[in-house]
């Protein structure tokens, strides 16, 4: 089928971070549901031909452009940049502030040897078709070319839950990389998109096509998402409440109609209609994002606490960034309803194990959705570094938007993850 990609950021500061972050990734497209931004990180100056060329120095393209060659006769995907001097490029969401910036490696190998490629996982917004044999004219002031900007079009989403299974995600990832011609390439998670990066590299109880698969990522950063194994387990065996309660949201969007509940109460709380969704019924299938997560089994139902249990958490994190998800979720309770249960251990059924390339792990110390700082040590120990990977792991005083202008010290992660791509993590 044919290849969707969100391009444009969605924000707002009175939304709850309901899926991961303040931009949530509420719109999904058929199988291929979190944004794929493109990158081309290292090769030389001249590598760059067609259209698939960075806007001159000091210039930022919306996320809405797509980096794109029309031609994939030489099998390289998207290329480097042109004109000598261009350091970087980078794509930017003008409505969330959420950037990244894809710099030159500079080791100059030739046209092959010098070109990464990186795919960026994250729920962006707008849920566009790209067609790369229609791209529009080069941006006002580009040089020799400079970025097109490819034609994009709504497209319609699927009316199934059944398509927004995490495997069908996966498989849309190598679908991708193998459209651009990437033998192989590295990945980039951001949260959520964090979940289906680790998910994407577990092979140990697979067939022999994923572990084929599995086998074209390079490298793997995951920005403020632990290893899907140290969340599960923290989560069901030693049950810590707190990360339990940072997403009791998962349990109200999974439910049958969720979009409708209580006066369209999910709609509503997240301002859908100033996301583009015209309805509940239209925001439902963003909301079938986490049915396919938890349907597939990358992450079992999490446990549903009690409102008394919940405003017990606050009290004892008060005045912490923790304070406003959970009175997020107090409300939640108390709008939805339900008693109190264990969820469903069971039905996750993916143990991810030991990840076979190098990882970087950046933690946001106040992310408000995930104890990526506490469960780092079991995370990087247990299941990441060894001395063949060189894995390391990295914390920022940031929220989970680090990769926004917010974060004051996003220039540190944007080198970890180049450091992470060019495998110099220990210089």
């Amino acid at each position: 089928s044919s290849l969707r990609r969100q391009t444009e950021s969605v924000a707002s500061s009175h939304q709850p971070p309901f899926f991961g972050s303040r931009d949530f990734g509420a719109m999904f497209a058929r199988r291929l549901v979190i944004s794929l931004l493109v990158c081309v990180h290292g090769g030389r100056a001249d590598d760059c031909v067609g259209s698939a060329c960075p806007l001159p120095d000091g210039q930022e393209e919306d996320g809405a452009a797509l980096l794109q060659r029309e031609s994939s006769e030489q099998g390289r995907g998207l290329l480097a940049p042109r004109r000598r001097g261009i350091d970087s490029f980078r794509i930017k969401s003008k409505r969330s502030g959420m950037k990244f910036d894809c710099l030159r490696a500079g080791n100059g190998k030739g046209r092959k040897d010098g070109i990464q490629k990186v795919l960026l996982l994250h729920p962006l917004g707008q849920e566009r078709h790209v067609d790369g044999s229609d791209a529009g004219a080069a941006e006002p002031g580009a040089r020799r070319g400079g970025v097109r900007r490819a034609r994009l079009q709504l497209e319609e989403r699927p009316d199934e839950v059944e398509e927004y299974s995490f495997t069908h995600l996966r498989s849309d990832i190598y679908s991708w990389a193998k459209r651009l011609g990437w033998e192989k390439f590295h990945i980039v998670g951001h949260h959520l998109g964090g979940i289906l990066g680790w998910f994407s590299m577990q092979s140990s109880h697979q067939g022999t096509e994923q572990a084929q698969l599995s086998r074209q990522i390079l490298s793997f950063t995951s920005l403020s998402q632990p290893h899907n194994d140290a969340l599960n387990d923290v989560i069901y065996q030693k049950k810590n409440d707190l990360q339990v309660a940072l997403i009791q949201g998962w349990r109200a969007a999974v439910l049958p109609d969720s979009a409708r509940l209580h006066d369209n109460y999910l709609y509503e709380k997240h301002n859908a209609s100033r996301l583009g969704f015209a309805s509940p019924e239209a925001f439902q299938k963003a909301l079938w994002w986490l049915n396919g997560m938890i349907n597939t089994g990358v992450m079992a139902t999490p446990p549903l606490l009690s409102v008394e249990r919940l405003q017990q958490l606050k009290a004892e994190h008060a005045g912490t960034h923790y304070e406003g998800q959970l009175d997020y979720a107090i409300e939640l309770r108390q709008t939805f309803g339900g008693a109190a249960n264990e969820g469903a251990k069971e039905l996750q059924k993916f143990d991810i194990g030991k990840i076979p390339v190098r990882v970087a792990l950046i933690c946001a110390m106040h992310d408000a959705l995930s104890l990526c700082t506490e469960l780092s040590q079991k995370t990087m120990s247990r299941l990441v570094r060894d001395a063949e990977t060189e894995s390391v792991y990295i914390e920022v005083p940031c929220d989970q938007m680090m990769l926004s202008d917010d974060c004051s010290e996003r220039s540190k992660v944007v080198d970890a993850i180049v450091a992470n791509v060019e495998n110099r993590n220990h210089e």
